[in-house]
């Protein structure tokens, strides 16, 4: 599972009581649970591209749990990401083999070629995305008027989250 900004920054934005570390818990054990038992069965009753739709909600229920980030709300949604996330990274890895195979026998090529192919752009997007935000967000960011000045001896997690919370002050107010 990946996502970026929980992954690294979590404990930051949310350090009350441990309300980062805790979420970011219970996602990773909900994960966990939900890839042992749930992907056969949930793609077995509504296929991967719907799996897929389905575990994307998930994903976007974690999303809005972080606008007003709480112990209710965070635990919750982070319980709903972590079910939803053993059976997406499943049905991925299904579609794009079924996908692939289907691609090779149209075309002669042989199956793993293509497949691994499949895998390989997956993944370049996948991984390149963390550049993409980040010079998204860099770009919006340099947009503001006001600078944002870090201290001297900020480190990487907390400049992060500097950044991350004038993006969201900057979304939510409607400055530009």
């Amino acid at each position: 599972m990946h996502v970026s900004l929980t992954d690294h920054d979590a404990s930051s934005l949310n350090p009350e009581k441990g309300l980062g570390v805790a979420s970011l818990s219970v996602v990773y054990g909900c994960l966990i649970m939900s890839s042992l038992f749930l992907p056969p069965i949930i793609i077995k009753k509504i296929g991967c591209k719907w799996t897929i739709v389905a575990s994307m909600c998930c994903y976007v229920t974690y999303s809005i749990g972080n606008f007003k980030p709480n112990w209710y709300s965070l635990i919750i949604t982070s319980a709903i990401l972590g079910i939803g996330g053993g059976p997406l990274w499943a049905s991925k890895c299904t579609y794009l083999t079924i996908s692939g195979i289907k691609y090779a026998h149209q075309t002669g090529k042989e199956k793993m070629d293509v497949v691994n192919q499949y895998f390989g752009i997956f993944f370049l997007i996948y991984q390149s995305s963390g550049i993409w935000g980040n010079l998204i967000s860099s770009l919006v960011l340099n947009q503001n008027q006001n600078k944002v000045h870090y201290p001297k001896h900020a480190d990487h997690m907390e400049i992060r989250a500097v950044r991350m919370e004038v993006f969201l002050k900057l979304t939510l107010s409607g400055e530009r």
